[in-house]
């Protein structure tokens, strides 16, 4: 009973977690600082082949090298030490849409390979995307050294596709794992690994009534794998 008491909890903050994500996603707050305290920074790195070494990515970096959080536009924070809001372990990632610092009028984005297949939207067509998908990895913060889990991963806007949001679920055959690799919760900065696995394939959502992602049954074969590694406040 106290192991399905625990899993559901895990399942209800995972929940919690994806509607903030949308909530977040579309609203004007996007790049403004999260309530007080000092949460930290991470370091992204997309990787052009999966951990097989021999799967090409079609999620990846756009050219210009690792996307570290608070400079060139990149929002990158994992939230776990400061004090308000209270603090959730997810690693949050937006390539766009925060403070540009030193790097001008330069704009990071996601590269987004797309090609179609019989799950696409109809009329998709040969195209390689750049992308400002922001998304939540949730709760890393809670996973001890050499654990993984499998999880959901909600990506958006994707204004750029005809979708709402894309998401790698169950419901595709295709979710995400993560695994620390280095760190822990209590004061050692964090390293993880997040990939597609499955089918690699990310579904295509459109908001319903009450503001309700429902897939649409398409979906887009996009695998990609990334390292996050926590910058942490001094």
């Amino acid at each position: 009973m106290k192991g399905f008491a625990y899993a559901a909890s895990v399942l209800l903050l995972v929940a919690c977690s994806e509607q903030a994500a949308i909530q977040e996603l579309t609203g004007p707050s996007f790049a403004a600082s999260r309530g007080s305290g000092t949460e930290s920074q991470a370091n992204w790195t997309f990787y052009p082949t999966l951990s097989d070494n021999a799967t090409p990515t079609r999620l990846r970096e756009d050219g210009l090298g690792e996307y570290v959080g608070g400079q060139c536009g990149v929002r990158a924070t994992i939230s776990w030490y400061q004090t308000s809001p209270s603090p959730t372990g997810d690693a949050f990632f937006g390539p766009a849409g925060g403070t540009a610092g030193s790097c001008g009028s330069t704009v990071r984005s996601l590269v987004a390979e797309i090609h179609p297949d019989a799950n696409t939207p109809a009329g998709t067509t040969d195209q390689v995307l750049n992308s400002y998908w922001a998304f939540y990895t949730t709760q890393i913060m809670q996973l001890g050294l050499n654990a993984s889990r499998t999880q959901d991963l909600l990506m958006g806007p994707t204004n750029n596709l005809p979708c709402a949001r894309i998401r790698y679920d169950a419901a595709a055959g295709s979710q995400v794992i993560v695994t620390r690799t280095a760190g822990n919760a209590t004061g050692t900065a964090g390293v993880w690994t997040l990939e597609s696995t499955g089918t690699h394939r990310a579904a295509c959502l459109q908001f319903a009534k009450g503001n309700k992602l429902v897939a649409t049954g398409a979906s887009y074969y996009l695998p990609f794998r990334a390292r996050i590694s926590e910058i942490k406040a001094p």
